[in-house]
């Protein structure tokens, strides 16, 4: 802007503790451009904005530090009074900022951070009756910048979103998840941490979190109406959808219980995704092949794990299109977290304990975020003489490891999707 002062912060040393602000929904809260020093809190208090909570704009070391921040009261049912959110509570478009120790408890987006170097700790982001995924455009985090660091922020039932830049150089450790309630909005993921983007790396870390029921998700674009005020409303897209993949065999595809009540539903749940290209549908009953229960299940996901083998009952489509460039992972560790499922990460490890075997087939589709493997490792427990052992070069997210002659014993594989990177 008009600041020319080296650092471009022209204004010094402000604090603003107890600060109470209402914007009475007619107007927006703080705004700070080009300062340096700048400590808002504790005892902040933030209600009723509209555009925004707190923007931050350029200069450095703004710190905002135990505050309540609010588009409503934490009691408002947006979806009951059919008033969308809208608002940001807190918006970083600069470096070197920190936000610490403070509660977001109704917003469109809690935290959005635009700029490198700052640092999130201690953040709860929450929402009425803990329903945000109910809108497709709701985000608890909202990242696309590089070189930041999240350390013990809480995911209340809601979604970290990482795009463009923010797809490198970033760590999120210590976090929380948890508490989601009712289905996400159609086509869109539920609660946790979710990564857009064909390029992924090098130096993001997502390590050591807790997830109480959602998960970390990977999507090449984000679903239409996730930047606008709008519920999702997807529809059938044959144009892309457009080769049958009923009766087949399709791995590594994602329940999606949101949109099970019907054929026409589990289509709609697959438009919505730019990234989806098959979606199979089982009607209640459980008549169709590894079905999971008998209720109706409307499965999505990536058709590249489609193969030629049969899985009879299914309906649905799937697209022979190719993606616009190929996904790239290098430099990327998604590990050591603790989740209520299975696990998913960048790395995964399973073993198999056969007798007198040749073939040794592994599948680790559900345990990875990406479908795909760029490194194996193979280890031999056996019972007998001295096995050759090979890892046949990766399909997808499987792995078929071979031996010279027959062996009785166990062989465990070790795989990472992340290529090597020099810089990580």
């Amino acid at each position: 802007g008009s600041c020319k002062v080296p650092q471009g912060s022209c204004n010094i040393d402000f604090n603003f503790p107890e600060l109470f602000l209402d914007g009475r929904h007619v107007t927006s809260g703080m705004q700070i451009n080009n300062v340096m020093g700048v400590t808002i809190g504790p005892g902040g208090y933030f209600l009723n904005f509209t555009a925004y909570g707190l923007q931050i704009n350029q200069g450095h070391e703004v710190l905002l530090e135990r505050c309540w921040l609010g588009e409503t009261n934490f009691d408002f049912d947006h979806e009951h009074f059919h008033r969308p959110p809208n608002a940001t509570a807190i918006q970083i478009n600069g470096n070197d900022h920190y936000i610490l120790n403070s509660i977001v408890f109704s917003s469109r987006v809690g935290v959005e951070v635009n700029g490198a170097a700052d640092y999130i700790s201690g953040v709860h982001v929450w929402f009425p009756v803990n329903h945000a995924v109910a809108y497709a455009n709701t985000m608890a985090f909202h990242v696309t910048g590089a070189g930041n660091r999240f350390t013990g922020c809480y995911i209340d039932g809601g979604r970290a979103v990482f795009t463009s830049s923010a797809l490198s150089r970033n760590v999120w450790s210590n976090g929380f998840e948890c508490c989601q309630r009712g289905d996400p909005a159609l086509g869109t993921t539920a609660s946790g941490i979710l990564l857009v983007g064909e390029k992924v790396g090098p130096g993001l870390q997502i390590i050591n979190n807790e997830f109480g029921g959602g998960s970390i998700y990977h999507r090449l674009a984000l679903w239409p109406g996730a930047t606008a005020n709008i519920r999702s409303t997807a529809t059938n897209c044959p144009a892309r959808l457009n080769v049958s993949a009923s009766d087949r065999e399709c791995q590594g595809l994602t329940l999606l219980a949101s949109s099970s009540s019907s054929l026409d539903a589990c289509a709609a749940g697959c438009c919505g995704d730019p990234g989806c290209t098959v979606y199979q549908w089982c009607a209640s009953g459980g008549g169709c092949d590894g079905a999971t229960s008998t209720d109706a299940q409307c499965w999505v996901g990536d058709a590249s794990g489609c193969t030629g083998a049969t899985r009879k009952g299914w309906t649905g489509l799937r697209s022979v299109e190719a993606p616009s460039a190929p996904l790239k992972i290098e430099g990327v560790r998604i590990a050591h977290n603790s989740m209520a499922g299975i696990a998913v990460g960048t790395q995964a490890t399973r073993s198999l304990a056969q007798a007198n075997a040749t073939t040794w087939f592994f599948d680790f589709c559900d345990a990875l975020v990406f479908a795909k493997i760029a490194v194996v490792k193979v280890h031999v427990v056996a019972a007998n003489s001295f096995p050759t052992v090979v890892a046949r070069p990766p399909n997808g997210c499987k792995v078929t490891v071979e031996t010279a002659e027959p062996v009785t014993g166990t062989v465990t594989v070790d795989v990472d999707s992340s290529e090597q990177s020099s810089q990580f």
